[in-house]
């Protein structure tokens, strides 16, 4: 398996779930919206979070967020990418956690790659369709990066691994901010290979 094909398997994975919720909601309340990005007080990158599905009933808003289940993908598969090493553990498309080695400085470009996902002008959204083709979220902190990657195409995640080649970074480990059960064939310990 390469690496675009994994990460088309993890987008179809959760696409296939969120179009089920967004059927599913539609079902519930009078009106579901895709994609809305709100700015929160803190957290993630520049405290823009996108949620899924916002219903609406009358004046009652629910928020409803998508997740697939942990078979997503069980992990134990290391890559190349051009000179990138990348070791997948556990993860799935909306909660993918990016660690370093060796930790950059900074990540050149990754604001510019930020604006251009979170797509706050909605240059992507085509009227009618369910997906923006947007990411939700982005959490970066000295050696790790965090990214829901929502709707985006997989074109968002390999101008990342562009991006972490551009900072120096030589190798990568890709698991999930997700807590997986024990009973998982799938390493915890974060470790990235010694490369």
């Amino acid at each position: 398996m390469d690496i675009l094909s994994l990460l088309d398997a993890l987008r179809s994975d959760y696409l296939s779930r969120f179009e089920v919720a967004y059927q599913q909601q539609s079902g519930i309340y009078e009106q579901v919206t895709t994609e809305i990005a709100f700015e929160i007080s803190k957290g993630p990158y520049k405290r823009l979070y996108v949620i899924d599905l916002l219903g609406k009933d009358g004046e009652a808003l629910s928020a409803v967020e998508v997740a697939t289940d942990e078979d997503s993908y069980l992990g134990g598969l290391s890559l190349q990418y051009k000179a990138l090493s990348v070791e997948f553990d556990c993860v799935s498309w909306e909660a993918m956690r990016f660690s370093f080695r060796p930790v950059p400085e900074r990540l050149t470009g990754f604001e510019a790659w930020f604006d251009k996902w979170i797509d706050l002008e909605a240059i992507r959204r085509i009227d009618g369709q369910v997906f923006s083709n947007v990411i939700h979220f982005a959490w970066l902190e000295s050696g790790l990066l965090d990214v829901d990657f929502g709707s985006a195409p997989t074109d968002a995640v390999i101008e990342l691994l562009d991006l972490f080649q551009t900072s120096g970074v030589k190798s990568v480990l890709v698991s999930s901010g997700k807590e997986w059960e024990d009973t998982r064939n799938c390493s915890s310990s974060g470790a990235l290979p010694d490369r």
